[in-house]
């Protein structure tokens, strides 16, 4: 059994930063595999490092990676910040496959793309967080709480909470409480909004907003 959850974060602004939160349960008693492609030049741990310098190849074997914090070095200097919440301390790999097109109107258009493979031996879910930045804008921070039902993504902007459960689930991330299966928090201090996708309902608590110090309550 596979189901499948998304929920895409988007600021007021357009140019503004956003997150896609996906998760996918998975059912049955056998092992599984997670996967996606990037069009990128690489996908690689997300501290310290850069973009790379002159040609990158078109083809290479496949490699494995550690943690849970990657980065796709993506076209046109925007990247794609990856973060794992489940499943944790399982082995995640990437490959790299590329080609050129001798036929109009893609003649001598060359294309390489980078493969993020997860995988689990049991039960469970998948639960991953992409987060597009231009080059110079500010790195995101993740966290995940309730065995990664929330994604919490901290940035200048401020917080979004991405909330998805594959059943009715009551779980909390800092003051933030979710009810439902899915919903949206996103906070940045001068405004509070909350999206559901679902039947259910986000309450916390705010202090700021409307000129007033002391802290109130929102429920939706």
């Amino acid at each position: 059994r596979w189901k499948r959850q998304v929920l895409v974060q988007r600021d007021s602004d357009p140019a503004g930063p956003g997150t896609i939160f996906l998760r996918d349960s998975v059912a049955g008693g056998q092992p599984t595999s997670w996967q996606t492609w990037f069009i990128s030049n690489g996908i690689v741990p997300a501290a310290g490092q850069s973009r790379p310098n002159g040609a990158v190849p078109t083809m290479l074997p496949s490699s494995d990676l550690e943690g849970d914090r990657f980065r796709a070095l993506g076209q046109f200097a925007v990247d794609t910040e990856v973060f794992i919440a489940e499943p944790r301390d399982t082995r995640r790999q990437t490959v790299r496959w590329g080609r050129s097109y001798d036929y109009t109107p893609l003649n001598r258009l060359e294309e390489t793309m980078d493969l993020l493979h997860l995988q689990r031996g049991d039960d469970g879910a998948y639960v991953v967080a992409l987060h597009p930045r231009r080059e110079g804008e500010a790195i995101p921070e993740f966290q995940s709480f309730a065995a990664g039902r929330i994604v919490r993504v901290r940035g200048p902007h401020g917080l979004d909470y991405g909330f998805l459960a594959d059943e009715d689930t009551d779980a909390r991330a800092d003051d933030v409480r979710f009810r439902g299966k899915a919903a949206v928090f996103s906070d940045n201090g001068n405004r509070a909004r909350v999206a559901l996708a679902s039947k259910g309902g986000v309450q916390t608590t705010l202090r700021g907003l409307l000129g007033d110090t002391s802290p109130f309550e929102v429920a939706a």
